[in-house]
């Protein structure tokens, strides 16, 4: 079991109010009737902050990334409309090799939880890559999808 103190959650930006962490792959944020693990991102940085965690948005499991948390329901909700009103904009390091520069667009429509197809369209252009080791760096905004997730 992960313990906060043994092994704190990378602090990569930190206020009075709020910080972003770098979560890494495999930790879930919070429990769910889903689930059920017995270790959170929640629980760890309540422990390593010693205060309340509310986090501003998700990251899936498997993802590892920034996360922005808050430490107080009002920074929590500002910083939530906040995204809510901007373009979503992620930069994504990938694995592989892209020989293409040029921005382009993946229209492919994505199963809901329903397992209803809907729309789902990222707009995607490779800022830099690498063939040794075969990784690169994408910019990613969501024009449509589930909560303008990226696929």
């Amino acid at each position: 079991m992960r313990n906060a103190h043994e092994n704190p959650l990378p602090v990569l930006h930190q206020t009075n109010r709020w910080a972003v962490l770098a979560k890494p792959s495999g930790l879930a944020i919070h429990r769910s009737k889903m689930v059920h693990d017995p270790v959170v991102l929640v629980d760890l940085a309540r422990e390593q902050f010693q205060t309340a965690i509310h986090p501003v948005h998700r990251l899936d499991r498997a993802t590892s990334g920034c996360l922005l948390i808050a430490f107080d329901p009002d920074a929590a909700r500002f910083l939530q409309a906040s995204l809510r009103e901007g373009t979503k904009t992620y930069l994504a390091f990938c694995r592989g090799h892209v020989t293409q520069y040029d921005p382009v667009v993946i229209d492919k429509p994505m199963k809901d939880d329903n397992g209803i197809l809907r729309d789902a369209s990222t707009w995607l252009r490779c800022l830099a890559s690498c063939p040794d080791p075969r990784s690169a760096l994408i910019l990613a905004r969501p024009k449509t999808g589930r909560y303008h997730q990226v696929r």
